[in-house]
Parts: structure tokens; C-alpha cells; sequence
């Protein structure tokens, strides 16, 4: 259907039809952009996967293991809770 066909047939619509049909075309121009957007790879996800894949060495050798296991825990976590008396 042509852009001609179309605007001839939108024109013979009542008034009342054009919030509607409005609101369908804005239906479907999100539909297109959603559909965009699923369909391409993410660049955030690209980039977690480069980060993991170029960072994998780390894990190849004990000590740097070791510190990427604990890296972000903080001290106070490890410490066993003793109650202090306050008078």
C-alpha cells in the first residue's frame, strides 16, 4: 500500500479515529525500535564480556586468586563479634 493509498484512507476517517490511530502508529514506531534494539548486541554487554575474557589470566595462578576472591570484602567482616560494656 502506497503513502498516497494510505493518506486518502486516513482522510475519510471520522475525527473521532485520529487519537487512535495516533496512538497505533506510535505503537508500532516503539515496536520497530524494541525490535532494533533486541536484535543488536548491546555494548555493555560487549564490553563485560571483553572484561572477562581479557581479565581470565588473573585467576590462572594462586595468589591473585586468592586476592580477587577477597578483594572486596572488607575487614570488618571477618571479625568476630565481641559485645563491649558500655558502663
Amino acid at each position: 500500500m502506497s503513502y498516497d493509498v494510505i493518506e486518502k484512507e486516513i482522510k475519510t476517517l471520522p475525527e473521532q479515529c485520529y487519537g487512535e490511530l495516533s496512538d497505533f502508529i506510535a505503537y508500532l514506531k516503539l515496536k520497530v525500535k524494541f525490535a532494533d534494539f533486541t536484535a543488536k548486541h548491546n555494548s555493555y554487554t560487549e564490553a563485560i564480556s571483553k572484561w572477562r575474557t581479557n581479565s581470565a589470566d588473573l585467576m590462572n595462578n594462586k595468589e591473585d586468586a586468592e586476592f580477587m576472591q577477597h578483594a572486596f570484602e572488607q575487614q570488618r567482616e571477618a571479625e568476630v563479634y565481641k559485645p563491649k560494656e558500655i558502663w
